[in-house]
C-alpha cells in the first residue's frame, strides 16, 4: 500500500542544538518550531492543514487586495474572492502550491516554486525560500525572480504565530518599535496612518497586551543599529521571543487572534507579520515593487527565542 502524503506535503527538519524547524513543501511552509521541546510558534500538525496562513510565507502580495481585483499596466485583473467574507484576495498565490525542496543539510533548507501566469496573474515568478537554524535561532530569506518578459508586481510577507509556553497573550508583553498604524474599514483595508501615541496600540515601550484586539498594519519603524527591526513577546519569568525582519521590510501587521475559526486557538499566539508593503498595494501603489524581467529581491526575517522554564 502506498503510503499517505500528509495534508501539508512532504517534511524536511532541520536542528542545532535543542533548537528543532519542521518546514514543508505545500507553501513551504514552517509547521514548527522548537527549543528545548517547548513550541516557539504555534504550528499545527502533521496530519493537518496551515489553516489560518500559521508560517505560511505571503507571495506575490501579503494581506488583502480590495475587492479582488487590481490594475496593472493600463489592464484590470481579477483574482479569486479567497476572502469572501471580506470581498478581498488575501495572502497571494503560493500558500498552497507544492515546493520543490532544492538544497538540504543538518542546519538548512531550501525551496523553490515556479509561479506560472493565468489571466489574473499574467506573470512568472521562480520563488525560493530558504531556512536556516543556528545559535541565534531561526533565519528565513525569501527570493524572488521574474523569470518573464514583462515587469511584474510584487510585495510579500510572512504569518509565523509566535507563543510561549501556550500563555494567554492577555498576560503577556508586547514590543513593538512601530510609530505609526492604520486604520481599517470594514472590508479590513487601511484608509488612514495615526500615530500610536496616545492610543491602545503603542507597543514602542514593552507593556502588557491585556484585552486589546489586534488585527493591525503598522508602519515607521525604528530599527537597531544593524538595520534590523525587532517585535519582542515576552511574559514575567524573562522569558521571551524576538522576531526581527531586515529593511526589506517596512510594514509590519500584529493579529491577536480574536476572529480565529477554532475558539480554543484564541488569543493564545500572536501573529507577528513582517510585510514588504502594505494591504491593497496592487491598488494604492505604496511601496508595491515594479519587478522587472531577471531582476531578484531577497527579504529576510527570523526567529530568536530566549526561553526560560519556570
Amino acid at each position: 500500500m502506498t503510503k499517505m502524503r500528509p495534508p501539508s506535503g512532504n517534511q524536511a527538519t532541520i536542528s542545532f542544538g535543542d533548537q528543532k524547524v519542521t518546514t514543508t513543501s505545500v507553501g513551504g511552509g514552517l509547521r514548527r518550531y522548537t527549543k528545548d521541546e517547548t513550541e516557539v510558534v504555534e504550528g499545527f500538525e502533521e496530519n493537518s492543514i496551515a489553516d489560518s496562513t500559521r508560517g505560511q510565507t505571503m507571495i506575490p502580495w501579503p494581506n488583502r487586495i480590495r475587492g479582488a481585483r487590481y490594475h496593472w499596466a493600463g489592464k484590470a485583473y481579477q483574482l479569486d474572492l479567497s476572502e469572501a467574507r471580506n470581498n478581498n484576495a488575501i495572502h497571494g498565490l503560493t500558500r498552497w502550491q507544492n515546493f520543490e525542496l532544492v538544497r538540504s543539510t543538518q542546519e538548512s533548507v531550501t525551496y523553490e516554486l515556479f509561479l506560472p501566469p493565468t489571466t489574473s496573474w499574467p506573470f512568472m515568478l521562480l520563488c525560493q525560500i530558504r531556512y536556516d537554524i543556528g545559535e541565534a535561532g531561526l533565519r528565513v530569506e525569501t527570493t524572488i525572480k521574474n523569470i518573464g518578459d514583462t515587469p511584474a508586481p510584487l510585495a510579500t510577507g510572512a504569518h509565523p504565530y509566535i507563543s510561549l509556553f501556550g500563555e494567554k497573550i492577555d498576560q503577556l508583553k508586547l514590543q513593538s518599535p512601530a510609530h505609526s498604524y492604520f486604520e481599517k474599514d470594514d472590508q479590513a483595508i487601511p484608509i488612514a496612518k495615526k500615530e500610536v501615541e496616545d492610543t491602545i496600540y503603542d507597543f514602542r515601550k514593552n507593556k502588557k497586551i491585556a484585552s486589546v484586539a489586534l488585527d493591525h498594519t503598522f508602519s515607521d519603524i525604528d530599527r537597531d543599529k544593524d538595520g534590523l527591526a525587532r517585535i519582542t513577546l515576552s511574559n514575567d519569568t524573562d522569558s521571551k521571543t524576538t522576531l526581527w525582519m531586515d529593511e526589506s521590510y517596512q510594514y509590519l501587521q500584529l493579529y491577536s487572534g480574536d476572529t480565529l475559526p477554532d475558539a480554543k486557538r484564541r488569543r493564545h499566539s500572536i501573529a507577528i507579520e513582517p510585510m514588504s508593503a502594505p494591504p491593497d498595494a496592487f491598488n494604492s501603489g505604496v511601496d508595491l515593487i515594479k519587478l522587472e524581467p531577471e531582476e531578484t529581491k531577497s527579504f529576510t526575517w527570523g526567529i530568536e527565542p530566549n526561553l526560560i522554564k519556570s
